[in-house]
This record gives C-alpha cells, sequence and structure tokens, in this order.
C-alpha cells in the first residue's frame, strides 16, 4: 500500500515537471517567434555577445545623422554624381549594414569650426560627429552627449577593440574620460604627418653649383641665390628665395610655414618644452626665437622673401612653385601630393629634392612634433537612437583602413583616376593611434622586398603606384614615390630622423586648460602678428614687448596650469 501510495506521488512530480517544461518551452518559442521580426541586436540584448556579426545588417534599416567637415577634396576627381552626400560611403552604409545616413549640412575645411560652434549653440545636434576639444567641453557641461563604453563594449569588432587598447590609444582614450565614463572615441594622427620639411629645387642647385644645404649656412646662402642668381636661367629677376604665406605655422598638406626654419635656430615656437630645472615653458617667448625672428627679418628686407606674403594663401603659393618662382618652402609630408606634383608635370625640368631641418650648428636640427596628435573627439548625441549604428560604422571605417584582404572593398576602393572614397564623408574620424607610422614602415618595406601581405588595402596601390613611377617613368605617380618609398624623399627622411632621435616633442597634449579656453586663441592671435609685422620690418625689440604682454594676458597663468597638469 505504501508502495503504490509512492509512486502515485512519483507519477504527480513528473507530470508537474513535464508541464512546466512545457511551458518554458512554449514562453521561448514565443519570444524566439518574436525576435525573428527584430534586427541583428536582438542576440546582443538577450546577452548572446559570442553570435553578434560587427558588420551586421539592420533590418528593419536605421538612420544615422552626420555633417560633413570636409565637403569637397580638390586634390581627387570623383566619379560623375558623386559628392558628400551621395557617395560609395553611404551606399555601402546603406545597402550593407542597413544604416540611411542623413547628412544635415556640409561645408569646407576653413568653415567647419565656426558651423560646428553654430550647430551646438542651436541644441539640434547630429546623431554622430567629430568636435574639437573646446565643442566636447561644451557638450559635456550642456549634457548633450552619451557614454559610449556600453556600446563599444557590446557592438565594437575585435579590430576596433584592440586598437583602442594600445600604448597611445590608453592615453587618448583616458582624455575622452569624464568621471571614468568613455565619453568620445579619440580621433588621433600619426605626430609625424605635422613634421616640417624643406622642398628645394634640385635642379635650381646644379645650375647654380650649389650642394644641397647640411647647415642652416648653406641653406640661407640657398635662399639668398635663389633670389638673385638667375636659377632658372631665363635671364630675367623673375624668382624669390623662400615662399611664405600669412599663415606663418600651417603644418596642413600644401602649407608653407616656418618652423624648420625656427628649429635650425634651436627654437621650438607654439610648444612646451622641459627646460633644464624640469618646469614646463612654452617655446615661443624663448630668447631662440628672437633669434630667428631676425635673421627672417633680414632675408625679408634683401627680398629673399615675397614683399606682400601677407596676402598669400596656400593656393597663391602653389600657383607660384608651379609657374617656377619659387624654390624653396617649407611643408609636411604631404607636399607632394600638392603642390608638388602638379608642378612636376607642368615642367619636366624640374627636380625636388626633400631636406630635413638643418641645424645653425651644422647638421640635423631637432624638429617639434607633438607628443600626441588628439585633433577630434567623437560623440554621440543623447537622443540618438541606434548608438550601435555609430559603433557599426565605425568597425567598417577601421576595417576599410587597416584590413590587408586584397579585394576585400574593391567596390569601396576603386582603382584608377576616378573615386568615390573619401574617408572625411564619413561623418566620424578615427585611425589607430600611431597607426600611420606603421603604414609608412610597412608601404616602404612592401616597395624593398616586393611583398604587400602586411600592407592594408587603403594603401596597396600607393605602393604599386610608386613601382609604376620607378619602372615605367610614369611621371604622374611621382608623389607615391617620393613620399612612401624613396629612402631621400618625405617618409624617408622622416624615418631617418626617428632613428637619430632628432625629435623634440611637445610636453602638453589633451584637454586645454581653463585659462587656455578663455585666453589662447587670442595670445596665439597676437603671437601670429607680432611675428610677422617683425618680419616685415618691425624693431626685433617688438618681441620683448609681446613676451612681457603674453605673460601679464594670461601666459603665466596657462603656464601655471600647464605644470600643474604636467606634475599630476
Amino acid at each position: 500500500m505504501k508502495l503504490k501510495y509512492s509512486s502515485l506521488i512519483l507519477v504527480a512530480v513528473v507530470l508537474i515537471i513535464s508541464l512546466l517544461l512545457c511551458l518554458i518551452g512554449m514562453q521561448l518559442f514565443s519570444i524566439d517567434s518574436r525576435n525573428e521580426d527584430a534586427n541583428s541586436l536582438s542576440d546582443i540584448d538577450k546577452g548572446n555577445t559570442e553570435s553578434y556579426d560587427p558588420f551586421g545588417k539592420f533590418d528593419p534599416p536605421v538612420d544615422i545623422s552626420i555633417v560633413v567637415k570636409e565637403a569637397t577634396n580638390t586634390i581627387y576627381e570623383y566619379a560623375e554624381g558623386v559628392n558628400y552626400r551621395n557617395n560609395l560611403w553611404t551606399w555601402y552604409c546603406r545597402d550593407k549594414l542597413g544604416i540611411n545616413v542623413k547628412v544635415l549640412w556640409g561645408v569646407e575645411k576653413e568653415q567647419a569650426e565656426q558651423k560646428m560652434n553654430l550647430t551646438i549653440a542651436s541644441g539640434e545636434i547630429p546623431d554622430i560627429m567629430c568636435v574639437n576639444d573646446t565643442q566636447f567641453m561644451q557638450l559635456l557641461k550642456a549634457d548633450m552627449i552619451m557614454p559610449l563604453d556600453d556600446v563599444i563594449d557590446k557592438y565594437a569588432s575585435d579590430e576596433v577593440k584592440l586598437s583602442l587598447q594600445n600604448e597611445k590609444a590608453k592615453v587618448a582614450t583616458d582624455i575622452c574620460r569624464v568621471d571614468g565614463k568613455l565619453m568620445a572615441i579619440p580621433y588621433s594622427i600619426c605626430v609625424y604627418d605635422s613634421a616640417a620639411l624643406w622642398y628645394i629645387r634640385k635642379d635650381w642647385l646644379d645650375n647654380l653649383n650649389l650642394p644641397i644645404p647640411q647647415s642652416m649656412d648653406d641653406l640661407l646662402d640657398v635662399i639668398r641665390a635663389f633670389d638673385t642668381q638667375d636659377p632658372d636661367g631665363d635671364g630675367e629677376d623673375d624668382t624669390y628665395g623662400i615662399a611664405l604665406t600669412r599663415d606663418i605655422f600651417d603644418v596642413g598638406t600644401g602649407g608653407c610655414n616656418v618652423i624648420s626654419f625656427f628649429n635650425g635656430f634651436n627654437a621650438y615656437p607654439g610648444i612646451w618644452l622641459k627646460n633644464p630645472d624640469g618646469q614646463i615653458v612654452y617655446g615661443s617667448i624663448q630668447p631662440e626665437v628672437k633669434t630667428a625672428l631676425k635673421v627672417l627679418q633680414e632675408l625679408y628686407n634683401e627680398g629673399s622673401i615675397l614683399g606682400d606674403f601677407v596676402s598669400y594663401d596656400k593656393s597663391k603659393i602653389a600657383e607660384d612653385v608651379i609657374a617656377n618662382k619659387v624654390g624653396i618652402f617649407n611643408s609636411n609630408l604631404w607636399a607632394p601630393v600638392w603642390p608638388l606634383q602638379d608642378a612636376m608635370l607642368e615642367n619636366d625640368q624640374a627636380e625636388w629634392v626633400v631636406v630635413p631641418a638643418v641645424s645653425i650648428e651644422g647638421g640635423l636640427a631637432m624638429n617639434q612634433v607633438n607628443k600626441l596628435d588628439l585633433i577630434g573627439y567623437n560623440v554621440v548625441s543623447k537622443r540618438c537612437k541606434n548608438p550601435e549604428a555609430f559603433v557599426r560604422m565605425l568597425n567598417l571605417l577601421y576595417d576599410i583602413l587597416y584590413c590587408t584582404q586584397e579585394g576585400k572593398y574593391s567596390e569601396i576602393l576603386l582603382q584608377g583616376d576616378e573615386n568615390c572614397w573619401n574617408h572625411h564623408w564619413a561623418g566620424l574620424y578615427y585611425y589607430e593611434a600611431g597607426g600611420d607610422n606603421w603604414e609608412y614602415e610597412t608601404m616602404m618595406n612592401a616597395f624593398n622586398n616586393g611583398n604587400l601581405n602586411e600592407v592594408p588595402i587603403f594603401n596597396k596601390d600607393r605602393v604599386r603606384y610608386a613601382w609604376k613611377y620607378l619602372n615605367e617613368k610614369d611621371d604622374s605617380k611621382w608623389l607615391y614615390y617620393t613620399i612612401f618609398a624613396d629612402p631621400n624623399g618625405s617618409y624617408g627622411n622622416i624615418r631617418n630622423l626617428i632613428n637619430s632621435d632628432k625629435f623634440i616633442y611637445n610636453e602638453f597634449y589633451g584637454m586645454k586648460t581653463p585659462t587656455m579656453i578663455e585666453k589662447l586663441d587670442a595670445l596665439l592671435k597676437m603671437e601670429e602678428e607680432t611675428f610677422i609685422k617683425i618680419i616685415m620690418g618691425a624693431p626685433i625689440e617688438t618681441f620683448d614687448k609681446f613676451v612681457s604682454d603674453w605673460k601679464s594676458m594670461g601666459g603665466n597663468d596657462i603656464t601655471r596650469e600647464v605644470n600643474e597638469k604636467f606634475n599630476k
């Protein structure tokens, strides 16, 4: 009897368990059925990160609004109908990722800061955008952007996650953290992109029997000779020594700056230096700057610097370079792209060489660059309904830039003269911190050993074009050889400077100090205006007054804040 009773209890328990399992199964089936119509993020939402595809397609599609800060690019020709609103990036996001990219506005690079300021002031910001440090702090204060830790952790590709964890990237991401939260994805470029180099007409040197400068005295001799000794041999007094523009510290492509000139006198304007006492001081107010300015003034008085250079922008200087009026200018490693490529094609006699900064003591000078070039902050609006879409776009951009698999993005990275790809149209900016240095190395190595396996697909054609210039004498590809492959070219010289430890690094980087936010723009304007006045003939003692004014108008406070930050 007891056995029979126990059997009945056991049967009842089994029935109850079976019923519960059935109910659970029905509930799971219901969940799965609902998720069939959900987008591809459903696995993430359930906590199943293993099955998540960082390049998956949203179904139904989602919208993401952006702004474009470089609406045009005069360097490249684009296929008909292609523009900042309609291009392979927007098409790929739509067709492959299920993301409809809505471009709210696009402007020229020079107008981008003002337009972004107006957009932030309106309170109607796009879903994603890349801003400068001042704008970043404004957005933080107004509580307009969201933390990104969770979406990066959940949705970023493994490659993007790793790129955010290298040594330089950690420095950059730490700057983007507020109260421990990651409020932006940093946009940093290779510090050597802004390294200044001399570009000199080698055929003019040969015409005058002058050597490639090995010292500042040699360089001064060349500048004066190019002005007075008819280097082009046309019998006309139609050349001048050195090209300058009103933007004397312009480190952008095609800019004509005076940075290498200052560096040759052991002067380092615009950066923060550690003095022998261990204090951080501002380079522009040091006595070596005064010495360099005095020599520039002498060159101007002699006519070796164009008299009305303050009316020149980089486009006007490019015209003079192409028209064989000037044989020396100072710019970054990208100058062969523009204006030198055009100059080479216009005049088959022109031969340009790349020369690093040379010292007044003789030999190579110390060259100033930033320790970290953090130039932008990718942020996501608090109102953004699909922040995961931002991460998928980030995954895609990174993969395009660094993927080495031949043909993976053949529909984006078109070969030939007609292009549809411009990464400035993506609405976000991202390079692996320090990555460009690695890229240049891989391209030079690939050119030397013929192996393209390690070269990102974005750069493979650059190596192929360098080969085409050297072996097929295709002058239209000269720029690729000069920048990426020539051991005496742009990056070849930079690599030599790296190996020779000839760089001096800006000790201050990251977010501006409080007084910088309030007063730095005015101080920088005063600095540039004063230096130009001195070059054009103002008494050299004007520099001493500038130093005094700089200190009293906020410079001393900034110096104190910089040292406090450095000592932390």
